[in-house]
């Protein structure tokens, strides 16, 4: 299985898209904080975003360093959507 990578430009463009959903290009379908220090006060989060284009999804991962600074990695990865079904019984 081929997964495309998707670069951003910059890396500003990389944090808007991922922590502010300011894009045009992609929509936030998922973020989970996957990490916080809680001596430093920063949380790492880890974004499903899907490019609005053609509806494929990709992931990323930004850090929320506080007051208003953060880092993003420049590439996402192109994943896949899985449904699973559970059964419970009452």
């Amino acid at each position: 299985m081929v997964r495309e990578v998707f670069e951003f430009q910059t890396e500003n463009e990389a944090i808007d898209t991922m922590a502010y959903e300011d894009s045009v290009e992609f929509s936030i379908e998922e973020s989970e904080q996957i990490y916080f220090d809680s001596e430093k006060k920063c949380s790492d989060y880890e974004v499903i975003l899907k490019r609005l284009s053609d509806g494929k999804f990709f992931k990323g991962k930004y850090t929320n360093w506080g007051c208003g600074q953060y880092e993003a990695e420049m590439e996402l990865t192109e994943v896949f959507p899985k449904t699973i079904t559970k059964t419970i019984y009452e």
